[in-house]
């Protein structure tokens, strides 16, 4: 069976989405997409999905996947992150309308609120916040986490659909654990293969979190900073990373999550063929 690719719409994340980016979609033969929600690019509202379900349908091309609201991921206010719950809620739904499969969010969605890093330039942050409750069995943030997912994967089942956690640049031993007490049916992991490999190797991670794997954003860096190469121009072991996907049963989506040249995510799209094909 052929593989599928898609092609995340952070290419152009810098603009609004449009038909540009379909149309190059459709052009370099990406049949399948991941739509990103961020202020100025996409927000889900009713005027943007219906042009969206139009232009996709033009260019034959499924919403596979949608990544969930970066304005909670990087949150201006505290407010704004207080609403955390119901703009999950509002993006499964859209996810759904879409007619995709998968919701990706990020654990650091389950911060606390009411405890949240905020440094002297007033900016928050959850995934540092987060981080430093995990290392305390007493913040009851683990708890946190896993009723979180549990919850989710309730509310993605009622819509037909899926939430896949994403991996990040630190703790990923422990997402098998953050996803225990949700259904598998509706809960997976949405492997991000350079957030793996700053975290530790993306290849050993890939062989601890496969079981669970549901879909995946491929890019590359250095090891050390969440560059968005496409995959080839940094240090990621590339053919053993999809080996290792292949033999623990992977058989979803390749996503590519990557800036850069469009001729260098098809030429990577063409040694994945090439790897994939002979496994």
């Amino acid at each position: 069976m052929m593989p599928e690719f898609a092609l995340s719409s952070s290419f152009y994340g810098q603009e609004e989405l449009g038909e540009r980016f379909f149309r190059e979609a459709a052009e370099n033969c990406f049949r399948a997409v991941e739509l990103l929600i961020k202020p100025g690019h996409f927000k889900g509202i009713r005027e943007e999905v219906f042009l969206v379900k139009k232009i996709s349908a033009d260019y034959g091309i499924r919403v596979k996947s949608v990544h969930c609201d970066f304005e909670i991921l990087d949150p201006p206010t505290i407010e704004v992150f207080k609403k955390a719950k119901d703009v999950i809620l509002n993006n499964l739904d859209l996810v759904a309308e879409l007619g995709g499969g998968f919701l990706v969010i990020h654990n650091y969605i389950f911060a606390n609120p009411e405890d949240i890093i905020i440094d002297e330039d007033g900016i928050l942050h959850p995934g540092l916040s987060l981080a430093r409750d995990l290392g305390d069995k007493n913040s009851g943030a683990l708890e946190r986490v896993k009723d979180g997912m549990a919850f989710y994967s309730h509310e993605a089942e009622k819509r037909g659909i899926s939430i896949a956690l994403e991996t990040e640049s630190r703790g990923n031993d422990q997402l098998l654990d953050f996803i225990s007490e949700a259904d598998p049916q509706s809960c997976g992991i949405c492997f991000d293969t350079g957030h793996a490999q700053i975290a530790s190797d993306a290849v050993k991670t890939a062989k601890l979190l496969v079981p669970r794997v549901v879909c995946t954003h491929l890019h590359d860096n250095d090891g050390e900073k969440d560059l968005h190469l496409a995959p080839f121009k940094g240090i990621i072991d590339w053919k053993n990373l999809l080996m290792e996907l292949v033999r623990g049963g992977y058989r979803g989506t390749y996503t590519f999550e990557c800036g850069g040249d469009m001729g260098d995510i098809v030429e990577a799209r063409k040694k994945f063929e090439e790897v994939l094909n002979h496994e």
